[in-house]
């Protein structure tokens, strides 16, 4: 996405006037991902009006939802406001923060933004699974380096931590991505 785009452009703002709430020195590492971070390293058309940081909501974290969380004044201002949603899809020990990638955003200083890597991105996607989401997987797997073995191999782990319920309801949504936006075969998991 071009820097001159409305969307990058208000979203770059907001994220602007959230490192202000910070103190100088240390940089704080952020990861963004939802719509926020398709925006931000991908090229996203689609806009957000919630930037989704993932975490626990305490720290800093619980700091910027107070300053900047839905209905407050910066959220009034910008039309953006913080949420904080919990890793969920993906265990600490899985490797996603290890493979986020840093953004540099223009007039941000305070924070590191880090955003999910494109597959796990994909994947952070399969739980709601509405029409935007649906519109972001079928952009992202355009992107040349996506690889449909990745994905594959990265969901067959992170479905085992839901239940069966759960399970069932996030393997037809990756099943719909295999089918209507790949046109691939359906993966068969045991």
């Amino acid at each position: 996405m071009s820097p001159d785009s409305p969307l990058l452009k208000s979203l770059t703002f907001f994220l602007a006037r959230l490192d202000e709430c910070l103190p100088l020195g240390e940089k704080t590492v952020l990861y963004v991902g939802g719509g926020a971070a398709v925006l931000l390293a991908f090229d996203g058309k689609l806009g957000t009006v919630d930037v989704d940081f993932i975490g626990e909501k305490t720290g800093v974290l619980q700091q910027l939802s107070e300053v900047a969380g839905k209905g407050s004044e910066l959220h009034r201002e910008t039309e953006y406001y913080v949420d904080v949603v919990p890793p969920g899809l993906f265990p600490q020990e899985w490797g996603w923060r290890d493979r986020a990638r840093t953004v540099d955003v223009p007039g941000v200083a305070r924070i590191e933004l880090k955003t999910l890597e494109l597959h796990d991105l994909i994947l952070s996607k399969l739980r709601r699974f509405g029409g935007k989401d649906r519109q972001d997987v079928r952009d992202l797997c355009d992107r040349s380096e996506f690889d449909v073995e990745i994905l594959r191999a990265r969901y067959a782990q992170a479905r085992l931590r839901f239940d069966r319920d759960e399970r069932e309801k996030i393997d037809e949504n990756f099943h719909y991505i295999e089918r209507e936006i790949l046109a691939v075969d359906r993966t068969v998991f045991d």
